[in-house]
């Protein structure tokens, strides 16, 4: 059964006892039955306003209320176990007025309310089965408790009304102050958990499930910090997560998405939120360096990072000082290309500075400026014989052995060359890396196009994977 429709019920139920009970109460002069009929009463506004607060909790997050209405169940607990608790002090306050004038007030034997204290036991029975079965929030629980105190408040009810008209007057007050004590333990504890719930408090051990959860995922170096909260039905938690500094950044969201599945699964939480930090201490100093040069403004790529250590200096008199470990580094920076030098010159200033501000010990940096080349996503494919001829000469000069294939496209006022070649086995790859730059640059410079070269070895088949017999 859904909420609503319990807490639907469950408020008609109550509403028609505290009706039948207070009118029952009053023609028989029995101070538990009319004390049992006022807390039906209360117990029946306190039903309406936990479904007016479900009904609002339902409602979609906006931007007031980023995290959902949810609280608004937990606020209506916390307003219906303070009003229960005022009444239950009331009740206690004329039930000893009652005691003390036992002998001068006398029950009427009544039929009536015997029958109301029946019907509201049986209801409450009817009630706790009801939101029994449908308990998944704050709501419904507090409707279940609220059940179930209400049938010891009847049976206790019942019984003070049987002994105070067998004379013994005094027990109709007495059960009344055992029924309001029952209502002030079990309300004490309503609104001690709805107040600790509103201030963020959670269990403790269900922050230790997350955090052994956390830690079980391959890849986490430790948990940093765990925050969770309930808002209503929902456990939400924040994490906060340590990761290898130097692994990449899809490895990283997909080590978060599995601590994320990990924590909902221990803690039956409905949301988590990830977040991952580089664990520095063991980053390599290329990947901090090229993070920092990133970070200026107007760096668009960096590579090739060399960090060199002078390991021993030597004073003026020459005498040696000894290991300093100091570092010199180098590294190319891409830039926009169309900024003018001075622009690009205060670039790498910037660089080396908020390197060496930024890591103890740099006593260097040496910054290469390059031109970013610009992207190509929409390509046209050009056939142009001349010109792919043109491009086999210029590959020739530059001691290329084969062209195995080229492939020519066009996009805005650039063109973009797709070689496929094979130069001599016996070359180093260093030699072989000069002379491919050196026909990059030469492409680019003739023909103002972007060149992307791939090398295999000559005799090298690139469609069988096979090496060719050399015929020449």
């Amino acid at each position: 059964m859904e909420q609503k429709d319990a807490l639907s019920l469950s408020l008609i139920a109550i509403a028609s006892v505290a009706l039948f009970e207070i009118i029952a109460g009053i023609a028989s002069n029995s101070m538990a039955v009319l004390s049992d009929g006022i807390h039906a009463s209360f117990d029946a506004l306190l039903t309406a306003i936990l479904l007016i607060m479900l009904s609002m909790s339902m409602k979609p997050r906006d931007m007031e209320h980023t995290y959902g209405h949810g609280r608004l169940e937990t606020l209506a607990g916390l307003i219906g176990g303070m009003a229960l608790f005022i009444v239950a002090i009331f009740i206690v306050r004329e039930s000893l007025f009652r005691i003390v004038g036992a002998e001068a007030i006398a029950i009427v034997p009544s039929m009536l309310a015997f029958y109301a204290v029946t019907v509201a036991i049986c209801v409450a029975v009817f009630r706790a089965v009801v939101l029994a079965y449908s308990m998944h929030g704050m709501s419904t629980r507090v409707g279940f408790y609220d059940a179930i105190a209400d049938l010891g408040s009847s049976v206790l009810a019942l019984i003070g009304f049987i002994l105070a008209s067998n004379g013994l007057y005094a027990a109709d007050g007495i059960a009344s102050i055992a029924l309001a004590g029952m209502i002030i333990f079990l309300t004490s504890r309503l609104v001690y958990s709805s107040a600790m719930e509103l201030t963020d408090a959670i269990d403790p051990s269900l922050v230790e499930k997350a955090r052994r959860a956390v830690l079980s995922i391959d890849g986490v170096r430790y948990c940093k910090d765990i925050r969770m909260r309930k808002v209503g039905r929902d456990v939400l938690a924040d994490v906060t997560v340590s990761l290898e500094g130097s692994i990449t950044f899809s490895r990283a969201h997909a080590i978060s998405s599995e601590v994320e599945q990990a924590v909902m699964s221990a803690t039956k939480a409905s949301r988590v939120m990830v977040h991952f930090e580089p664990e520095c201490e063991h980053m390599p100093i290329e990947h901090i360096i090229a993070d920092i040069a990133l970070g200026v403004d107007g760096v668009k790529d960096v590579h090739n990072i060399i960090v060199s250590r002078e390991r021993m200096s030597v004073g003026r008199d020459g005498e040696n000082k000894g290991y300093e470990n100091d570092m010199i580094v180098s590294m190319h920076v891409q830039v926009d290309r169309n900024l003018r030098v001075d622009e690009a010159h205060n670039v790498a200033d910037m660089v080396e500075y908020e390197v060496k501000r930024r890591v103890n010990g740099v006593k260097d940096v040496m910054v290469h400026i390059e031109p970013m080349m610009p992207e190509m996503h929409i390509l046209e494919e050009l056939k142009d014989k001349g010109l792919e001829a043109r491009i086999r000469d210029i590959a020739y000069e530059h001691g290329i052995r084969q062209i195995n294939r080229i492939d020519v496209y066009r996009c805005n006022d650039m063109l973009r060359v797709d070689m496929h070649c094979s130069i001599d086995v016996d070359i180093s790859i260093e030699e072989a890396h000069e002379i491919i730059s050196r026909l990059e640059r030469r492409i680019r410079d003739e023909l103002n196009a972007i060149a992307m070269i791939h090398v295999e070895p000559y005799g090298y088949d690139s469609t069988n994977r096979s090496m060719q017999v050399n015929r020449k």
